[in-house]
């Protein structure tokens, strides 16, 4: 980009030194070396230019006879919606997820009160009989479950 600016500027002030010229022999070594700055830098965009995508669209544009200030004011005002919308969906799924959050918070917290009140709840006496010839001592034995 830069290249093309300076490109602006050396062919502005070549238009500028060629319409001031006299030919008194004193402009020439400035006009000549304006010209070769030039020449060079076309020779720099010119292997440049390979490298650089130029959207069709654009080229189209231009050749329908519009200027390529519309097409790239039309380009940001695109890019401007898509990205309210973008910004729309990240504030939805932001919401989604604290509601997500908060009703998976309450669920967790209802399982976690019914494991507790399970954990409190009497344990169950379970009366075992077990043979007197394999254990000496009482036959019952009262087993917590």
């Amino acid at each position: 980009m830069e290249s093309v600016e300076l490109a602006e500027e050396l062919t502005k002030r070549l238009g500028v030194l060629i319409c001031d010229f006299k030919d008194d022999g004193a402009s020439q070594p400035q006009l000549e070396t304006t010209l070769h700055e030039y020449v060079a830098l076309l020779a720099k965009l010119s292997k440049i230019e390979d490298r650089t995508p130029i959207p069709l669209a654009l080229l189209q544009h231009i050749d329908s006879g519009r200027h390529p200030d519309s097409y790239l004011q039309q380009r940001l005002v695109a890019v401007q919606e898509e990205s309210k919308r973008a910004h729309g969906k990240d504030v939805v799924l932001m919401q989604f997820r604290e509601e997500l959050r908060a009703t998976l918070a309450e669920d967790a917290q209802g399982e976690f009160k019914a494991v507790l009140q399970t954990m409190e709840r009497k344990p169950k006496l379970v009366k075992l009989s077990m043979p007197t010839h394999l254990i000496p001592g009482d036959e019952e034995e009262i087993i917590d479950i």
